[in-house]
């Protein structure tokens, strides 16, 4: 008797994009992202130099500010399309020390749709309001590339 096939319809990035800080609010990858969304390969999204993220999340809206004392992730991804596609996850609070009161959570993200390759933690504990896409990388906590979202994002 065959052994069934436990992973059919899985959601992939089957490359380790190398996503770290660009310049200012840039990002740069290694490489070019590929992978699937359901069984079905997504178009590359190919390797970035300092390039901007935008200011809006996969819904066209506007990121919500992160203000002074304050956290969360934001999870990248591609669509079918290879476009890059960005959801931020709930704000979190810091304590007096700038560590997180209660770690966030990954932001839902519909792996029928999108296909992660990487999430960014930020702690804002900077004295001014943090703008995902505008505020100069030096609030991140973690900048990480993944294969599949994690239960949780990682700390340090």
């Amino acid at each position: 008797m065959a052994q069934a096939n436990d992973i059919r319809g899985v959601t992939l990035c089957m490359t380790d994009a190398g996503l770290v800080a660009g310049t200012t609010s840039t990002i740069t990858t290694d490489t070019a992202v590929e992978g699937s969304i359901g069984g079905k390969f997504v178009t590359s999204y190919a390797a970035q130099t300092n390039t901007a993220p935008g200011t809006t999340d996969y819904a066209g809206e506007t990121f919500e500010t992160i203000p002074d004392d304050k956290g969360t992730v934001f999870v990248m991804s591609v669509d079918a399309a290879g476009a890059l596609q960005i959801h931020q996850g709930a704000l979190q609070s810091l304590d007096s020390s700038g560590d997180f009161i209660t770690f966030p959570s990954f932001p839902w993200v519909d792996l029928d749709t999108y296909m992660p390759f990487g999430y960014i933690v930020i702690k804002n504990n900077s004295g001014t309001v943090f703008n995902f896409g505008a505020t100069t990388w030096s609030t991140f906590e973690a900048m990480e590339s993944i294969s599949t979202l994690p239960l949780r994002p990682q700390g340090s």
